[in-house]
Order: C-alpha cells, then structure tokens, then sequence
C-alpha cells in the first residue's frame, strides 16, 4: 500500500511539473535601445608600412617642333687672309753674313709679291735695309728664292762689318700676296715711309 502511494505522489509531482512547463508565458517585446556611451579614447598611429617598388619609366614623348632660326648677326671685318709673316730669333747670329731659311719665299712671291724685313735689337724694331745711323752697323737685304739674305756693313767706308752673336734680337719677315683685287706691288703704300708700328697697323698684325 505504501508503495502505491509513494508511486502515485512522484506521479503527481511529475504532472505538476509538465503542466508549469506547458503553461509558461511568452517573452516579451524588446525595450528601445540606450543611448550610445561617449567615444572612447584614440588608439596610437600604427606604424608605416613599407615603401611600394618605383614603378617603370613611361616611354619618351615625341619632340617638339624646332623654333625659328634667329636673325643673322652682323658681318665681321675684313681679315688679311693675304698676308702672313714669319719671325725668327737670330740672337745667336754672327759674322758679316746671315741667310734666313724661308721657304715660303718662292721666285713667283719674289716677282709679283711685296716682302718686308724688319730686324729687332733691344726693344727697337728696324725697317731692313737698316742704315747705320739707327745701328752700330748697316745691313743690306737680298732676297733669293728660299732666303732672306742679311749683309752686315760698316757704315763708315761700306765693308763688311762682322757682328757679335747677341747683337740682333729677331727677325720679322712680312710677305703681302697679289691677289685679283691688287694688281701687283704698286697697288700699296710706300711701306718705307711707315715706321714698322704704322705698316703692323696697316696690315692688322700684331706688334
């Protein structure tokens, strides 16, 4: 009997429990959302990160067009094209006679050209033929093809005159070409009249 019993209250128990399940209510509607809390505090920078690999060059453009030429400029002066001189250190020259090695003095130069000497001792230059009254001793100029010939004389009775090594400095030889506008050796100015200052100025050498 007591058994019956105590089955029949776990039975009881049991049905009481089932039915408080079963009969439980159902959840409610949601509440309004809150309003938002005040923004937090900013993290730290991250760090950089790696530089990227420079990419290609891109291909050349094409080039422009070309400006337009500029105006030409002003002409220059005439030069001497047709002169030309030669100077020759003759310091170590001694005796009564001298020959200059000159190539360039050809017979056809010799004919139709005008040559000028000069020789100069200290700072003084000197028209060749020289007179004595300038020099110690006069000299006399001849020219032959491929030289330029020096006689030394003494101008007090016209002999040879021999000459220490150091008594004459350089020897300047100027050669004038013929050309189509100077129909030979009269078509310039008597150069013996001209100091050899004037005659450089007139040709456009220098001193």
């Amino acid at each position: 009997m007591k058994t019956t019993l105590l089955k029949l209250k776990y039975y009881l128990i049991g049905s009481i429990v089932i039915l408080a399940l079963s009969c439980s209510a159902e959840d409610g509607m949601d509440g309004m959302d809150g309003a938002p809390g005040p923004q937090g505090e900013q993290g730290p920078p991250g760090q950089n990160g790696a530089d990227g690999e420079d990419g290609q060059d891109g291909a050349n453009g094409t080039d422009g067009q070309d400006g337009e030429d500029g105006q030409d400029g002003q002409d220059g002066a005439d030069g001497n094209a047709n002169v030309n001189s030669y100077i020759f250190d003759i310091s170590n020259v001694s005796g009564t006679l001298y020959g200059q090695n000159i190539p360039e003095l050809t017979q056809s130069v010799i004919d139709n050209d005008v040559v000028l000497g000069y020789v100069k001792r200290n700072n003084n230059w000197y028209p060749l033929p020289a007179i004595g009254f300038f020099l110690p001793f006069s000299i006399a100029a001849d020219i032959s093809p491929g030289f330029y010939i020096m006689n030394f004389v003494d101008p007090a009775d016209g002999s040879s005159f021999s000459i220490p090594a150091g008594a004459l400095d350089l020897l300047k030889v100027v050669v004038i070409e013929s050309t189509s506008n100077t129909t030979g050796k009269n078509s310039y100015p008597d150069f013996s009249k001209m100091t050899y200052f004037e005659v450089m100025d007139y040709l456009g050498l220098d001193h």
